[in-house]
């Protein structure tokens, strides 16, 4: 549709499967990374040329990479959408057991890119329960996608998929922190009904941050990030550890800026707001 962002997408295994697959994506005009082992392959396809046999493939790789829709490389890059499209042999145990080390292995890679509202889909030929073992390797290797709350529920941040998100890095013992709260807690009293959510991190010990919140109770959601390391915040950026550290995400959980220190009223504002109407 006119004025629709087309998202990005990563193919990971540029095999029968994945390369035809990666250029009719990028023939519908999204621009498409795709992911091979084998460098040989990667320089065949970002020179315009295929590796294996296709009909009328050639062609079509050939005017997509020349248009700039797709390329490839070696590594997983940051996407909206990852497509995994590698192989499933069987282990040689004489047995036939599928082998999916493969699958698993894109999985690793995916996950060290992974933003909250992504998609992942798994187009590899695969035994029942190959999808569930996706979800729990991603699911381990990035537990910064999902929080235990107060109540010691686990929130996903794809639960609030759709509206912008401001994600507020903190601690009790932070002095910034606590003076910004109130700042945070108007923004979210104004802004709340437009679209826009304040969601608070706490990085403390659980005991010590609902203390201070049944002291001194916030309007917006308290999440509890994790401490050892990688911590939340820096899986996020905050490459120093600096207290306060603000996020904003937008409606796919896209980063779009991230401030250290405590936020002025004009940068919440600019924040949560509407976008105007073009």
């Amino acid at each position: 549709m006119q004025g629709e962002t087309l998202p990005s997408v990563s193919v990971i295994g540029l095999g029968y499967i994945g390369l035809p697959t990666a250029a009719v994506i990028a023939r519908a005009g999204m621009h498409v990374h795709g992911v091979d082992v084998s460098q040989a392959v990667v320089d065949t396809i970002n020179r315009g040329e295929i590796h294996i046999e296709e009909v009328d493939l050639d062609g079509l790789v050939q005017g997509v990479v020349q248009r700039g829709l797709l390329r490839a490389g070696t590594e997983v890059e940051p996407a909206d959408v990852f497509l995994i499209a590698v192989p499933t042999p069987f282990h040689k145990d004489g047995e036939h057991t599928p082998d999916v080390s493969y699958v698993l292995a894109a999985a690793e890679s995916v996950a060290k890119v992974l933003k909250a509202g992504d998609t992942i889909i798994l187009e590899s030929t695969s035994p029942v329960g190959t999808t569930e073992q996706l979800r729990d390797a991603i699911a381990a290797a990035r537990p910064d996608l999902a929080l235990p709350g107060l109540d010691g529920k686990e929130h996903r941040l794809s639960d609030f998929h759709g509206r912008r998100v401001l994600l507020n890095f903190w601690a009790s013992w932070c002095g910034p922190c606590l003076d910004e709260m109130p700042a945070l807690a108007r923004a979210q009293a104004k802004f709340g009904e437009q679209g826009a959510i304040v969601v608070g991190i706490a990085m403390d010990e659980p005991a010590r941050a609902r203390q201070f919140l049944a002291a001194h109770p916030v309007g917006y959601p308290i999440l509890l990030g994790r401490l050892d390391s990688p911590s939340t915040s820096l899986r996020l950026g905050n490459v120093g550890e600096v207290l306060p550290y603000s996020v904003l995400l937008d409606g796919n959980g896209r980063i779009l800026d991230a401030r250290r220190g405590a936020l002025d009223a004009a940068t919440l504002e600019h924040w949560l707001a509407p976008p105007a109407a073009p």
